[in-house]
C-alpha cells in the first residue's frame, strides 16, 4: 500500500480522537492568547500604579482589593461543578437537562449575589465605618465606595461565570475564550488610560465597575446568538430553589477556591499586619513575577478541562490516563523553562518595571520560582479529578494546605517579613500538595502512583540538563550576551526535550491531525 492510498484512507474517516485533538489545539492557541493578555496586565500596570499612586498608595490598594477578593468565594464552586455537569450532558446529547441545569445554576447564584450585596452595603456604611484592623485606620468615605464598586464587580461575575461555562461545555471553548480576550483587551486599555493620567483610586474603581457591566452585556448577547439553550434560559426564584441541589457538590470546589484565596490573598493580609504597605508591594511584585510561570499550566488546563470531562462521561479511562500523564510532562517541562528564563531576565527588568522604587530580592524570588515549578507537576495531576467532579478529597487537602500556610505565616512574618511568608507558602505546598495529590489521584482513578510521579521525574531530568547548560554558559559570559546564549541553547535543547516528552503515541496523533487538515 503506497503513501497516497494511506493518506486517502485517513482522510475518508475523521475519528473522535482527531476532533478532540483539533479542538484542543485551537483551544490551547486561544487560551495562550488569553494568558498573554492576563500576564501583560500586571507587567504593564504595576509601574503605572506606582507612578500614579506611589508605593504606599499602591500597597493600600492591594489590601483593599485583597479584602474584596473574598467575595469571589461566593461562587461556592458553582462554575466548575455545574460546568462539568453541563459538559457531561452535552457529551451524552441530553439537551433538555443541559438547559435545565443552566437555568437553575444561574438563578441560584443571581439570588446569592443579590443577598450578599445588601449585606455588603450594610457593612460598609454601618458596621465597618469605624475601621478595619488590617488597614490600620478607619475607612474613608471614598474607600467605602471603592470597596462597593469592586464588590459589585466580583458579585456580578459569580452568576456570569456559571453562565459562561456553557461555552466550554458545548464545545465552544475557543469562541468563548476569544470573546473574553477581546473584553480583557478593552479593560486593559481602559486601565492603562486611567492610570496614565493618574486618576484617583475612586474614579478607577467606578470606571472598572462600568466596564464590567459592558462586558456582561456583550457576553449575554453573543451567547444567545450561538447557543440555543441560552435563548430559553429561565431566571427565577423557583429555578433558584431547585438549584440548591448543586450546592453540596459545588462546595467542594469552593473549598479549593477558598484554600487558593487564603494562600494568595490571606498571606498578603497576614503580612500587612506585621509589615508596611511598601513591604506588601515588594512581596506582591515578586510573587506576580514568579507567578507568570503558572500561566503555562493555565494555557493547557482551560481547553483540556472539557475534553477530560467528555472522556470521563464516555468512560474512555485509558485515554484519560494517557492524556493526564502527557499533560503533567508538558506543563512541568515548560513551567521549568519559564522559571529559568524569569530567573535570568528579571534582574534586568525589575528596576524598570517598578520604577526603581522597589529592590529585587533574589532569595525571595527563588522561593517563588521553586514553588511554581513544583506546583506545575502536582496541581496538574489533579485535573482529571476536577473535570470528573471527583474532587472532594482534593478539596480537603487544599484546605489543609491553606491552614498550614496561614499558621506558618503568622509564626514567621513578625521576624522574617516577606521571606518568612514565602517560606510558609512553599512549606504548605510541599506537605499538602506534592506529597499528597499524586497519591489521591492514583487511588481514585485506579492508577499506579509511580505513573503519576514518573512524568514529573522525567521533566525534572530534562530540566536539569538545561540548567547545567545554563550554569556552564554563566561561567563564560555575562549580561545580554549570556541571555542570547541561553535562548540559543534553549532552542536547541527544546527539540529533543519535546520529542521525548510527547512520546511516540501523541507524536503519531499530531501527524495524523496534520494529514487530515492537509486533506481538507
Amino acid at each position: 500500500m503506497d503513501k497516497t492510498t494511506t493518506v486517502a484512507q485517513e482522510c475518508s474517516t475523521k475519528t473522535p480522537v482527531s476532533s478532540s485533538l483539533r479542538r484542543l489545539l485551537f483551544g490551547v492557541g486561544s487560551s495562550g492568547v488569553s494568558q498573554v493578555i492576563a500576564a501583560a496586565q500586571p507587567i504593564f500596570l504595576v509601574p503605572l500604579f506606582l507612578r500614579a499612586w506611589g508605593a504606599e498608595g499602591y500597597g493600600r490598594w492591594l489590601v483593599l482589593t485583597a479584602l474584596v477578593s473574598y467575595l469571589s468565594m461566593l461562587d461556592l464552586g458553582g462554575q466548575n461543578y455545574i460546568g462539568n455537569l453541563l459538559a457531561i450532558d452535552h457529551a451524552q446529547g441530553n439537551k433538555d437537562a443541559f438547559r435545565e441545569k443552566l437555568s437553575e445554576g444561574v438563578s441560584l447564584f443571581v439570588s446569592i449575589a443579590l443577598v450578599v450585596l445588601i449585606i455588603l452595603i450594610i457593612l460598609l456604611f454601618g458596621l465597618m465605618s469605624s475601621g478595619v484592623p488590617v488597614l490600620g485606620q478607619a475607612l474613608s468615605a471614598k474607600e467605602r465606595w471603592i470597596i462597593l464598586f469592586l464588590g459589585l464587580n466580583f458579585l456580578s461575575s459569580i452568576p456570569a461565570g456559571v453562565y459562561v461555562s456553557a461555552y466550554r461545555a458545548s464545545g465552544l471553548f475557543v469562541r468563548g475564550t476569544m470573546l473574553g480576550n477581546g473584553l480583557r483587551v478593552f479593560h486593559f486599555a481602559v486601565s492603562t488610560g486611567l492610570l496614565y493620567f493618574s486618576i484617583s483610586p475612586f474614579v478607577y474603581a467606578l470606571v472598572f465597575f462600568i466596564a464590567g457591566v459592558v462586558g456582561t452585556i456583550v457576553i449575554v448577547w453573543d451567547s444567545r446568538r450561538v447557543m440555543m439553550a441560552c435563548r430559553h434560559i429561565r431566571i427565577g426564584l423557583a429555578e433558584a430553589k431547585r438549584g440548591r441541589k448543586y450546592l453540596r457538590g459545588a462546595l467542594q470546589f469552593w473549598l479549593l477556591a477558598l484554600s487558593n484565596g487564603l494562600n494568595q490573598q490571606g498571606v498578603l493580609l497576614t503580612l500587612a499586619l506585621f509589615a508596611s504597605p511598601a513591604i506588601v508591594a515588594l512581596y506582591a511584585t515578586h510573587r506576580t513575577a514568579a507567578g507568570l510561570i503558572g500561566y503555562v499550566g493555565t494555557v493547557l488546563q482551560a481547553p483540556l478541562w472539557p475534553e477530560l470531562s467528555f472522556l470521563w462521561a464516555q468512560d474512555r479511562r485509558e485515554e484519560l490516563h494517557k492524556v493526564l500523564l502527557l499533560a503533567i510532562r508538558l506543563v512541568m517541562l515548560f513551567s521549568g523553562v519559564a522559571a529559568l528564563l524569569m530567573w535570568v531576565l528579571l534582574p534586568f527588568i525589575y528596576p524598570v518595571w517598578t520604577g526603581k522604587q522597589l529592590q529585587l530580592q533574589p532569595v525571595l524570588f527563588a522561593i517563588f520560582l521553586v514553588q511554581g515549578a513544583l506546583a506545575a507537576g502536582w496541581l496538574t495531576s489533579g485535573w482529571c479529578l476536577l473535570a470528573a467532579n471527583q474532587h472532594r478529597i482534593l478539596a480537603r487537602w487544599s484546605l489543609a494546605n491553606a491552614a498550614v500556610t496561614i499558621i506558618l505565616s503568622f509564626l514567621l512574618a513578625p521576624k522574617h517579613g516577606a521571606l518568612g511568608v514565602a517560606v510558609a507558602t512553599l512549606s504548605g505546598d510541599m506537605l499538602c500538595g506534592l506529597l499528597i495529590y499524586p497519591k489521591l489521584v492514583a487511588n481514585t482513578m485506579r492508577f499506579n502512583v509511580w505513573d503519576v510521579y514518573r512524568p514529573m521525574f522525567l521533566a525534572m531530568f530534562l530540566l536539569c540538563i538545561l540548567v547545567l547548560i545554563a550554569l556552564a554558559g554563566a561561567k563564560l559570559m555575562h549580561g545580554w550576551q549570556y541571555c542570547i546564549f541561553l535562548l540559543l541553547a534553549l532552542a536547541i535543547w527544546s527539540i529533543p526535550a519535546l520529542f521525548v516528552t510527547l512520546g511516540p503515541e501523541f507524536r503519531n496523533r499530531l501527524l495524523l491531525k496534520f494529514r487530515l487538515d492537509h486533506c481538507e
